[in-house]
């Protein structure tokens, strides 16, 4: 059976991710902006098993954040923060 779901692009690959964590340990914000820059509004990519979106368009940024939040709840490392930062938004 044939999925038509197709991820938004990213970094693909073992050594794509290295890189992308080797980088995000450097300079986070500098991370962000080249991945945004290289692939777009929309970025997906997979560390392990746990899959990570950037969403860096303002529309689509409200779609989730505001209007379909239910259907993006916070990762499970979330809960170790949220004793310290309550339930609002992180950025």
């Amino acid at each position: 059976m044939s999925s038509d779901l197709k991820l938004a692009p990213g970094p693909r690959g073992l050594k794509e991710i290295l890189v992308l964590i080797g980088e995000r340990r450097k300079n986070p914000l500098e991370l962000y902006l080249r991945l945004v820059r290289d692939y777009g509004d929309l970025v997906y990519f997979k560390v392990g098993s746990i899959g990570y979106a950037l969403v860096n368009d303002p529309g689509a940024i409200r779609w989730v954040m505001q209007e379909n939040q239910d259907n993006f709840p916070k990762g499970p490392g979330y809960d170790r923060l949220r004793t310290v930062v309550g339930n609002g938004l992180l950025t």
